[in-house]
């Protein structure tokens, strides 16, 4: 066991895990990112609060009874540095712990309706071909094993969009980003309520699409859950 410690301080040495979120060295105990930066996240709080600023971006847009965003997202912030490692380095390990940190707050608030399960906003296909993972959905797997409640994969689906968005009017691009989710037709959806889960929430637009195609197929409650909202 000493030989190992040693060996392991020596591969810290010159080979240190390095905080995405601080670029500090982390101890062999800390995985994903320092403790120090766990405590020092910048929580929305809104897990307390249900007319919150996210809640109100779907009023008059889609039928949502729980809206929330864990975490703030400011430029040049410690979130962002954590969303850079999760989307562009592959880090979905850490994904999952950040999911799992939020489904732990909102378990432990018990300020919010726990939903029957939870499904990922789908990433473009050729993101996925790209990054070759979905960062929202392995933000759902880390909440489902916290709020211990089913993560349904690709629930939703999303289709390459077909030609050029650049000459469409606003309307149509709304109209053809609509047309490119559907449910998949694979996977019977009985649940009465399904949170959607995201990244990062600015305008709302995706999750509202999302939201509205599962309340048209017969979901009788939609929540939404953005790990962070994006603010100036």
């Amino acid at each position: 066991m000493k030989a190992f410690l040693l060996i392991h301080d020596l591969l810290d040495l010159f080979y240190p895990n390095i905080c995405p979120a601080c670029d500090k060295p982390m101890q062999h105990t800390e995985k994903h990112f320092c403790i120090y930066c766990e405590l020092q996240l910048p929580k929305t709080n809104f897990i307390s609060a249900k007319d919150n600023s996210v809640y109100k971006l779907f009023l008059g847009r889609a039928d949502v009874e729980q809206a929330d965003a864990w975490l703030y997202f400011v430029k040049k912030g410690m979130v962002q540095k954590l969303m850079y490692s999760l989307k562009y380095k592959g880090n979905q390990a850490l994904g999952e712990r950040l999911g799992y940190l939020y489904g732990l707050d909102i378990k432990t608030q018990n300020t919010m309706k726990i939903p029957d399960c939870l499904c990922a906003v789908p990433l473009h296909p050729d993101k996925i071909k790209t990054r070759g993972f979905n960062q929202a959905a392995a933000i759902a797997r880390g909440m489902s094993q916290a709020l211990e409640i089913p993560f349904v994969e690709d629930l939703i689906q999303r289709q390459s969009n077909s030609g050029s968005q650049t000459r469409k009017k606003r309307f149509e691009r709304w109209e053809s980003s609509v047309q490119s989710f559907q449910m998949n037709a694979d996977i019977h959806c009985g649940y009465k309520s399904v949170g959607i889960v995201d990244d990062i929430i600015t305008t709302g637009s995706t999750l509202e699409i999302c939201a509205n195609l599962l309340k048209g197929f017969g979901v009788d409650k939609v929540q939404v859950f953005a790990l962070c909202q994006a603010i100036n």
